[in-house]
């Protein structure tokens, strides 16, 4: 299961945004930096307590 990052560069790095979940988004200075922060964003976004009552939506097929 993948989810999808749209990524963006700017005038002093790169930022990203998961499409599948809005409010996940992390930045870098460089495309390595920014590769290892998605996944780090990824699963700090995801990790919630068994007792959460939040339902992700799954990623999409692209």
């Amino acid at each position: 299961m993948y989810y999808h990052f749209k990524i963006h560069k700017e005038k002093n790095g790169y930022w990203a945004q998961c499409i599948e979940l809005k409010d996940c988004i992390t930045q870098a200075d460089t495309l390595d930096e920014l590769h290892k922060n998605l996944y780090e964003a990824l699963n700090l976004y995801l990790n919630e307590p068994d007792s959460s009552s939040i339902h992700f939506p799954l990623p999409k097929k692209i």
